[in-house]
This record gives C-alpha cells, sequence and structure tokens, in this order.
C-alpha cells in the first residue's frame, strides 16, 4: 500500500444499515466507493459467501475494485462480514496497515426480525415461517456449513467480534455508530462520520436521507429476485459508463425502482414478524454479558 493512500472499510454490521451508510459516503467527493459495495476480498471463508466479480472478471487485485479513484481520495468500501472473522482482520492488517473502520450495531432482538424479513424477501424461509419459527432455527446446533442467513442469534455479540478489531487497529482508527441514529438523526452521524475522516461535513447540510435496501414483503418471491438480478446485470453496465453517464441514469431509474418495489410488496403483518415473550426474554439473557462487554469497550452506556 502506498504510503498516501486512504482506506476506509465499513465492517459490520449485517442488517444494520451498512447500504444506506455506504451510499451517503459514496456520494461525498472526497470519497471513492468501490465498484460493488462487498468487495468481500479479504474473506476467509468462515461460512460461504459468494466471490464478487468486475463485468464477470476474476478479482485478483484489491486495487480492481477502485480504478475510478483520484489521488487523495477515501477508497470505501461495505463488508459487513468482516466483523466476524478474525482472520479477515488480520489480512486487512496485512495489506492495509493503517486503514480505519466503521461498525454500526443495532439492538440485536431487531436486528434477528431485520434478518427475519430479508431472509423472507429473499425466499430463504418458507412462505409460512414466523418470526419465531425463525428463532428455532437460529437456536439449533451450527458449523461452517451454516448459511449467513441462519447466524443471525450468535453473530449478535458484537462485543466479542469487535474486540480483535481494537486491538489490530487501536480505537484510534475504529468508528463505532448505531443504526437508530442512522435512522433518526443521519445529519449528526454524517457528521461524526466526516470528523472521523476529516472529510467536509457541509457535504450532508441539505442532503437526501434515504433508506437504502430494507427488508420488504414481497408479493413474489421469484419475480423479486429476477428484478435484483436485472439491477445487478445493470449496475454491472452502469459501471463501465462516465461519471456523468452514471448520475444520469441513477436519476432516471430511482423513481422506477421505488414505484416497482412499492407496487410488487405488502406491509409486513405484526403477528407474523413479532417474537414471543419467552422469546425476548431469552434474547435479554442471551446478550447481557457481551452488552457489557461493548459498553466497557467503548466507554460509554449503550441503550437499546
Amino acid at each position: 500500500m502506498k504510503s498516501s493512500e486512504k482506506n476506509v472499510i465499513i465492517g459490520g454490521s449485517t442488517k444494520c444499515g451498512t447500504t444506506s451508510l455506504f451510499r451517503y459516503l459514496s456520494d461525498h467527493p472526497e470519497i471513492c466507493a468501490s465498484v460493488i459495495k462487498e468487495t468481500r476480498f479479504f474473506w476467509d471463508g468462515v461460512y460461504d459467501l459468494p466471490q464478487q466479480k468486475i463485468n464477470n472478471g476474476e478479482i485478483k487485485n484489491y486495487t480492481d475494485f477502485f480504478f475510478r479513484c483520484s489521488e487523495g481520495q477515501w477508497k470505501l468500501e461495505a463488508t459487513p462480514d468482516y466483523l466476524y472473522s478474525i482472520s479477515a482482520a488480520e489480512k486487512i492488517k496485512s495489506r492495509l496497515p493503517d486503514c480505519r473502520f466503521i461498525f454500526i450495531f443495532r439492538n440485536p432482538t431487531e436486528r434477528i426480525i431485520s434478518w427475519f424479513k430479508y431472509s423472507k424477501q429473499l425466499g430463504f424461509l418458507p412462505a409460512t415461517c414466523k418470526a419465531d419459527d425463525y428463532m428455532k432455527l437460529l437456536m439449533e446446533t451450527q458449523s461452517k456449513k451454516t448459511p449467513q442467513h441462519l447466524r443471525a442469534l450468535e453473530q449478535g455479540k458484537y462485543g466479542q467480534f469487535l474486540e480483535c478489531y481494537l486491538d489490530l487497529f487501536g480505537k484510534q482508527n475504529i468508528l463505532v455508530t448505531f443504526q437508530n441514529d442512522l435512522q433518526n438523526d443521519p445529519a449528526s452521524l454524517m457528521t461524526s462520520v466526516c470528523n472521523f475522516l476529516n472529510i467536509e461535513t457541509s457535504h450532508y447540510d441539505h442532503f437526501d436521507f434515504k433508506i437504502f435496501n430494507p427488508s420488504l414483503n414481497v408479493k413474489s418471491v421469484s419475480q423479486f429476485n429476477k428484478y435484483r438480478q436485472l439491477k445487478k446485470k445493470m449496475r454491472s453496465y452502469n459501471n463501465k459508463l462516465p461519471a456523468s453517464y452514471r448520475m444520469f441514469l441513477k436519476k432516471i431509474l430511482k423513481p422506477v425502482d421505488i414505484f416497482y418495489l412499492k407496487s410488487k410488496s405488502d406491509k409486513w403483518e405484526e403477528k407474523e414478524i413479532s417474537l414471543s415473550l419467552s422469546n425476548i426474554d431469552f434474547l435479554s439473557g442471551y446478550y447481557q454479558n457481551d452488552h457489557q462487554l461493548l459498553e466497557k469497550l467503548l466507554g460509554k452506556k449503550i441503550t437499546w
């Protein structure tokens, strides 16, 4: 890595708003985002995540994700699963020793509900599956072959995973943020992020803080997945275009995307996405020790 190179990674956690945070930062002129949000370049295969490609080509160099960057810009990527791999942290330390990290966490119980919705959206769970049924699946014995969407329980123990990153990179290179702040006061959160990276804060004074990648109750999983594949192909094509054309296409396609998703999804039924009191009590006890560890690591009180 060149001594002048500046790298920042949104390293976790999944279903905590990393896509929105990535998009907000990508819009800043002092930031150069990777052409694919989750590069997964340093992923070590703790569990299966598909390898990323650019225009159907294998990625051999990390810099291939940043071919549009100018000198002096922060190079940004967001692979939220990095949080869960010590080996990935060590690889990043070896390749990008001065890398900075942004982690965003949310109430672990809310995160489980979000993972449940997302899993239903993608068709990973039966149509009849409810939140309590999902909890039963999460509590089953896990192995390396356990898919990502069934790891939401253990992965809510943020403290135990964050500790190794603090040890490797130091507190000065790590910013921990919270999803409820991103949702309720995104402008203030982005000010904190800008100060962490020493970039101009005024970019977000009149910014449109749209929510990206919400978990939808889609009417047809198969149609939705076809639409996702189409968008992925379009993004691949869009990456080849000059910046002015990319912005023009994004401006045109944004309302089309909003209309399509709204017309193809319904509101979630409360009885489907609500956990029983017994499961809520279980989760409270399950996360208690890690919650205390996280507060100790961050040196402040956390109220979920």
